[in-house]
This record gives C-alpha cells, structure tokens and sequence, in this order.
C-alpha cells in the first residue's frame, strides 16, 4: 500500500474493513511472533471472559482465543442485502489440501470461498478471479485483476458490495468544479457533488458529515479536518457526537478500483 499511495498517475481507494479482514484470516494461519505482531496491528477487543488476561503472548495465544476477540466483526459478515462483504481465497492447487483446521476458520469464521487454482495458467486464474468479483459485487466491478497480478500459493482477496440510495441526493444540477488535494498541498481541479445544510456550533477542530441513505440502510461519514491531524487524534474526535453539517463539496465517484499487487516478503 506505501507504494501504491506514492502513485503520481492514480489515487487509491481501498475499504479498512476489507484489508481488516484479509489481515485477520491470514493470523490464523500464523503463530508465534508473526501472530503476535498481527495481533498487535488487528487489536481485536478481547471478550468478557478474557478481558483481564494477556492471550497475545506468541505461541500461547491460541485459536479459540483468537476467534473468540474475533466475535464482534461477525456483524459485519452478515448484513442486509444493500451491503455485502465477502471472501475468497485463490490456493494454487499443489498446495491443496489446506489444514483442516484453517480450512474450517476460513469458511466458518469468514466465510470464505476457498478455490483451488493451476496457477501457472495466469490468464485463466486472472478471468477465474475477476469473474468472482463481478458476481460478488453484482456486476459493480469488473476485470481487475490481470494475468501479471497472480501470485502463489495463496491470494486472499476481499470484495465489498454495497447499493443504497441517499436520503437526501445532491442535486446534479448544483455540481461545481472544486481543489481535490493529491498530497503535499498538491491539487487539481474536479467535479464536486455539492449540497448545503445548517449547523447550530463548532466545538472540535473538524467536522463530521453524516450522509444517511434511505430505509435506515446506514449512513456514510466524512471527516474534514481544520488542519492536518494524525490518525490518532482523528479516531479520538469520531467517538464525540457531532451531527453539524456545512456545506459540503464531495469528489464525484465512480464504481471502479485499480490495484496493482505488490510483492510481499
């Protein structure tokens, strides 16, 4: 991801929760200090019962513990039909059978399609894959993945669908050319969906749009800070109620991403 965020010709766009749960299904087929330091990334929340109790101590930290911290992202695998977050591990098939016992985390914990693949076909695996996406995604997104992208034995690959309608729509007709910031101050100009409510007072340092969609199908958040911030001081504000809304100028999206694999060691 640090390579491709130093891209001059493209931005990318990538969703947390997905690379969450790639990082979380490749824990479990880890141990020791690799699984430690994991942990130490995911910090899953521990439950009740061994809330008081330090389980992330290499080789004892067991599966069952970690399934257990892993209990309250299971919300998040089983959404309404407007959301869908699904999983898929690409195995080349001179490395199948899996371990059973990773096998059944995979498909019990994530629900994850596991399909075994000849991978020295890299065209085929390449259309196999991207077909995948296309049906998880509902046609959204479509021929990602190229023959040069595969990579063996294992490919663990997250695709998020999701479809609503905003509760309250920009307006195509008040769309405005606007600053989009690439980095170091950086800018060029882009189309802005644009719309305008009021807000009673500014107590923080930023503000926090909530954007709801129709039906209660949830809403999406934009955080604009005054002035640059670390992440930290960022996570801490978003924990504060903040329902105020300006005017807000948001880029025009389109459903496509573009993710070039980068060797991992």
């Amino acid at each position: 991801f640090l390579s491709l965020s130093l891209s001059e010709d493209t931005n990318l766009g990538t969703s947390p929760v997905n690379v969450y749960l790639a990082l979380a299904a490749l824990m479990y087929a880890t141990k020791g200090r690799t699984k430690k330091e994991l942990l130490d990334v995911l910090h899953p929340r521990p439950s009740p019962a061994d809330a008081q109790t330090d389980i992330c101590d290499d080789d004892e930290t067991t599966d069952k513990e970690c399934d257990a911290r892993m209990k309250v992202y299971e919300k998040v695998l089983a959404l309404d039909e407007h959301m869908c977050i699904s999983s898929g591990a690409f195995v080349d098939s001179r490395y199948m059978p899996l371990s059973e016992v990773y096998e059944n985390v995979l498909r019990c914990t994530f629900g994850t399609d596991i399909v075994p693949m000849d991978m020295d076909k890299n065209a085929d695996c390449a259309a196999v894959v991207n077909q995948w996406i296309n049906d998880k995604t509902r046609g959204l997104i479509t021929s990602k993945t190229q023959s040069d992208h595969i990579s063996r034995p294992l490919m663990l690959i997250n695709a998020v669908y999701f479809e609503a309608k905003w509760m309250y729509p920009f307006d195509p007709n008040d769309t405005d050319t606007g600053r989009f910031y690439i980095r170091d101050g950086v800018h060029k100009l882009v189309k802005m969906m644009k719309t305008e409510k009021s807000y009673v007072n500014r107590n923080v340092k930023m503000l926090f749009i909530r954007l709801p969609y129709r039906d209660n199908n949830g809403c999406m958040y934009v955080i604009c800070p005054d002035n640059v911030y670390r992440l930290s001081d960022i996570e801490e504000c978003v924990l504060e109620h903040c329902s105020k809304i300006p005017t807000l100028m948001n880029p025009r999206y389109m459903k496509e991403n573009v993710v070039r694999r980068a060797d991992v060691e």
